[in-house]
């Protein structure tokens, strides 16, 4: 994904990308939304999975060469994932509990294409095909033990691109189903949720360090906003203001604005506020909007086809 030289928090967005984007930020806000209603960890996952997908095919357009060779659609996500990092935000990544809980999984991620290549019984998998169907999880592991003994380059990068790796196998299994000519897998439903709870927050971080820096962004449009009464919430947090455009509408509800973001709606100006210790003030901003309000992320222009991602406070639907 192109950004700014000297930030990390802007992306190049133009006509190739734009949409593949706004996609992407809808697929995870729907993913929030499944969590917070306690939907199914499968397709909450699967939302995030399609989220990353389309930041992949982004990245890819913004970055196609007409006498470069297409990667396949696996290498394609694994390139996204180990492009997602500068070389210090590597090391970050190789701490991150995320990250660690999914390598530490137990039993193992199978890969069920091996699975159904080898026709398995999904009742009764042999020792050796699960073996087989799970190396990749073992490999992962293998080269995080390698990483923490020697903090070699080339073993931070072998856990970043299989780490990629397995994502893609999880992946591709939640989106196989439990059909097979041995009748129907029935644990699979169980493995795939246990494997989802544990994908879910790693997805989480992943996107929002390939879309940059969202965290640290808050697009304000009602009372918190400079000059407005409740500007007192934030005043104390250091950072910078800049004006934005966002498309939607505001209505008032119990005498308070709400934004609808709708795209198709009119251009509204608005206000940002970047700063790096929003992270740590955000459950008290949350409490403060209180149950009327949910977090989520979209698009911001700052500047002819700059756009930034950050957060705003959208209506909660009954």
């Amino acid at each position: 994904m192109a950004r700014r030289k000297n930030s990390r928090y802007m992306l190049s967005i133009n006509r190739k990308n734009y949409f593949h984007i706004i996609d992407a930020v809808n697929h995870f806000n729907n993913a929030l939304d499944d969590l917070e209603n306690d939907m199914s960890v499968i397709a909450c996952c699967e939302s995030l999975f399609k989220a990353l997908n389309k930041l992949q095919t982004a990245s890819i357009n913004d970055n196609t060469n007409s006498s470069s060779k297409p990667h396949s659609e696996s290498k394609n996500f694994i390139r996204l994932i180990e492009n997602s990092f500068s070389d210090e935000e590597k090391i970050d990544f190789l701490t991150k509990t995320e990250l660690i809980n999914l390598i530490e999984l137990s039993p193992p991620i199978m890969n069920h294409r091996i699975l159904k290549d080898a026709n398995y019984d999904p009742m009764n998998i042999n020792l050796d095909l699960e073996r087989e169907a799970s190396a990749i999880h073992r490999e992962l592991k293998d080269s995080y033990m390698k990483y923490c003994l020697d903090k070699k380059p080339k073993y931070q990068n072998d856990v970043i691109k299989k780490s990629g790796n397995l994502l893609y196998i999880i992946r591709s299994n939640i989106a196989h189903g439990e059909k097979t000519p041995k009748g129907p897998d029935i644990r699979k439903i169980e493995r795939d949720t246990a494997v989802s709870k544990v994908a879910i927050p790693l997805l989480i971080f992943l996107f929002k360090s390939i879309v940059g820096g969202s965290d640290q962004n808050l697009i304000a449009y009602g009372t918190i906003a400079p000059g407005n009464i409740n500007h007192q919430i934030i005043s104390d947090i250091n950072g910078k203001w800049i004006k934005c455009k966002i498309n939607g509408k505001i209505k008032t509800i119990d005498g308070l604005p709400v934004f609808d973001w709708i795209l198709s709606e009119k251009t509204i100006v608005a206000d940002l506020f970047n700063s790096n210790d929003l992270p740590k003030n955000w459950s008290n901003i949350d409490k403060f909007e209180g149950s009327m309000y949910k977090r989520r992320l979209i698009p911001a222009e700052i500047d002819d086809n700059t756009y930034i991602i950050g957060n705003i406070y959208l209506a909660r639907t009954p």
